[in-house]
C-alpha cells in the first residue's frame, strides 16, 4: 500500500468555513454553531492565507451549511478563476434546480452530500428508515448529475464493528451518480472539550486502543466482503506513530462499469506502479492531486496498467471487456475513511501532522474536527 507522499506544504486540501449557521441538526457535528456569516473579504483573507501555505489543488467548501451563505457563488467562482477544485459539502435542504445551475456555471466541481438516519431534517420522516435515506440520497445525486456536476456522500460511521461501511460501500459501488465518498468514524465531541480543557482524568476511561483501530476494523469488513483492499494511506505524522495498520486516512481507488446487465467493479491493488504514477502526476502538475473528477481514458489506464504490474492479466482483461457491452458506462470510486482524532494513553488528543481537513484559525492551519474546540474565531 501506498503512503501518500504529502506533507504539511504539500498536502492537497483545505477546508474554506464560510458561516457558523445550519438548518438541520446533526449527531456528532464538529461546529459549535454560532449562527454568523463571514464577510467576503475574511473568507478571501483565509483562502489566500491557506494558498501562501500550501500547493492546493482542491478547496472543500463547508459551514455550518454554506447553501445559506447569499454570496456562496461568488466564492466558489473566486476559487475557481485560480485553476482550484472546489469542493462542497450540504445536507442538500436548498439543492433546488436554480440553484444547482448557479453552481455550476460559478465553477462548483463536486457537491458532498451528508444525509443520515441521524438528522433531524423537513425531507425525511421522524424516525427515517435506510430505504428513505436511500431514495433521497438517490433523488438529489440525480439531480446533480444532470447538472454536470459530480456527486459524493460525506457521512459518519457510527460503529465499525457493524455492516455500516459495508452498506455505505454497496451503495457508493452500485450508484452511477454517487463517485466520492469521505467517510468520518463518530467522536463525542464533548471529549474535546474535556481534553483540550486540560481535565485529563476524565478521558483515562477511554479506550484509546479501539479508537485507534476503527479504521482497521473497516478494512477487515470490506476485504472480507469485496475483496477490495486500500491503494494508500496517511499516517498520524512523519514518524508514522500510527505505522501498525491502524492509519488515519485511508484511500480506496475503485473503477465501475455499468451495462444494462448490472455493474461490475476492479479490484486495484497497489504497488509501485501507482507510486510513481502519484509522483509523476505532482512532478507535471507542481502540486499532489486530491481530487481528480471523471476521466474514461484515465480510468481505463490505471485499471489495465494495475492488471499488468499486478499480474493480473485475466481479472484486468474481463472487467475491461465489459466495456465493449452494449451502452457500458465506467465511473471511478474513490472512498476514504478517516479515523478522526482520538485520545491517546495521556488523555490528550492527537490529529494528523498534516491533516487534509485543515482549516484557517487566528493565523494557523489547524485540524477543522477540532478548530472550534481549540481555537476561538477573532472578530
Amino acid at each position: 500500500m501506498i503512503r501518500m507522499p504529502w506533507s504539511e506544504a504539500f498536502s492537497p486540501n483545505i477546508g474554506l468555513e464560510i458561516n457558523s449557521k445550519c438548518n438541520i441538526s446533526c449527531r456528532g457535528c464538529y461546529k459549535k454553531l454560532d449562527g454568523t456569516t463571514k464577510p467576503m473579504k475574511q473568507i478571501i483573507d483565509e483562502l489566500d492565507f491557506a494558498l501562501s501555505r500550501r500547493k492546493i489543488q482542491t478547496v472543500s467548501i463547508v459551514g455550518g451549511e454554506p447553501t445559506l451563505h447569499p454570496q456562496l457563488c461568488e466564492i466558489i467562482g473566486n476559487i475557481h478563476k485560480r485553476n482550484i477544485r472546489t469542493a462542497m459539502l450540504t445536507n442538500g435542504l436548498e439543492l433546488d434546480d436554480s440553484l444547482l445551475s448557479k453552481l455550476k456555471t460559478a465553477g462548483l466541481d463536486i457537491i458532498m452530500l451528508h444525509i443520515d438516519q441521524e438528522q433531524k431534517r423537513p425531507d425525511l420522516p421522524e424516525e427515517p428508515s435506510t430505504e428513505d435515506v436511500n431514495s433521497l440520497i438517490a433523488d438529489l445525486s440525480s439531480k446533480i448529475a444532470k447538472k454536470g456536476i459530480n456527486a459524493g456522500l460525506t457521512l459518519p460511521i457510527h460503529n465499525p464493528n457493524s455492516e455500516e461501511a459495508v452498506h455505505i460501500t454497496d451503495r457508493i459501488i452500485r450508484s452511477e451518480h454517487i463517485n466520492l465518498l469521505l467517510a468520518i468514524n463518530y467522536i463525542d465531541t464533548n471529549c474535546f472539550d474535556k481534553t483540550l480543557g486540560l481535565d485529563r482524568e476524565d478521558n483515562r476511561g477511554i479506550d484509546h486502543d479501539f479508537q485507534s483501530k476503527r479504521n482497521s476494523q473497516i478494512a477487515e469488513k470490506l476485504e472480507s466482503q469485496f475483496g477490495l483492499q486500500p491503494y494508500a494511506y496517511l499516517p498520524a505524522d512523519q514518524q508514522e506513530q500510527w505505522g501498525d495498520g491502524n492509519w488515519p486516512w485511508m484511500l480506496y481507488f475503485i473503477p465501475v462499469i455499468y451495462t444494462k446487465n448490472g455493474h461490475y467493479y476492479f479490484r486495484i491493488k497497489s504497488n509501485l506502479a501507482d507510486k510513481m504514477l502519484l509522483n509523476l502526476i505532482h512532478f507535471i502538475g507542481g502540486r499532489p492531486i486530491f481530487y481528480s473528477g471523471q476521466n474514461q481514458a484515465i480510468t481505463y489506464l490505471r485499471v489495465l496498467l494495475n492488471a499488468v504490474t499486478g499480474f493480473r492479466f485475466v481479472e484486468g482483461a474481463k472487467f475491461l471487456g465489459k466495456a465493449f457491452h452494449s451502452q457500458a458506462r465506467i465511473r471511478s470510486k474513490g472512498l476514504i475513511f478517516e479515523n478522526g482524532p482520538i485520545l491517546n494513553d495521556n488523555g490528550e488528543l492527537s490529529c494528523c501532522e498534516f491533516c487534509t481537513n485543515a482549516t484557517v484559525r487566528n493565523g494557523q492551519l489547524v485540524p477543522i474536527c477540532v478548530a472550534d474546540h481549540a481555537f476561538k474565531e477573532e472578530r
